[in-house]
């Protein structure tokens, strides 16, 4: 579909080849959407940008050891972080992945990687304990990272046809990552640590 291998990174062709093989296959659409999730995560450890790449190995690391939950939803089209308190004191988070998530990937696989790029970071802020009510952080990091892949595509395939809510997030942040507003937004993150039985 992109034909374009960007800056060494093989991103969106690599993974449309993976959904494919993937939609051969036998399995249920959740086997089929969480699979497909595992794998957009690997592939974003390579991602361009530094910033974006440390986000992902900590998402990584944090649902390995599931410290944030991923759930099958139906009928949403979307990923969704969810944050519930337990009993009044615990917090858990849970990443909701649509149950037909290869199908809307297939669709629009720049919408549906934003949504994990932007998903993504509020789960590493929630781990770090940056998640706030009002998003007032959180909220335009995580834009900032999901601005980043747009800025990525808009260099590198220039016929691309954003929607008014990527238009916006290209506005917001021109450089992705390395615009003005996201460059104070980037934390060291904590190092993911398993929690024993």
């Amino acid at each position: 579909m992109f034909g374009v291998i960007v800056n060494g990174w093989l991103g969106l062709d690599e993974l449309l080849e993976q959904a494919d093989a993937l939609e051969l296959r036998s399995g249920t659409p959740g086997y089929k959407a969480t699979a497909l999730y595992i794998k957009v995560l690997n592939q974003l450890k390579t991602f361009p940008h530094q910033g974006t790449q440390a986000m992902a190995d900590s998402l990584i690391e944090i649902v390995s050891h599931n410290l944030v939950f991923i759930s099958l939803s139906e009928p949403a089209v979307v990923l969704q972080l969810q944050v519930s308190t337990i009993e009044k004191t615990f917090q858990q988070a849970v990443l909701w992945l649509p149950l037909h998530w290869l199908e809307i990937f297939q669709e629009d696989p720049v919408y549906q990687l934003g949504a994990v790029l932007y998903t993504g970071s509020q789960a590493v802020d929630f781990y770090n304990g940056r998640l706030t009510q009002d998003l007032s952080d959180s909220g335009p990091l995580a834009q900032a990272h999901e601005a980043e892949l747009l800025w990525l595509i808009s260099r590198e395939f220039p016929g691309y046809q954003f929607d008014l809510y990527q238009s916006y997030l290209r506005h917001k942040f021109p450089q992705g990552l390395n615009s003005p507003k996201a460059k104070g937004l980037l934390y060291p993150l904590a190092p993911v640590e398993a929690i024993e039985a």
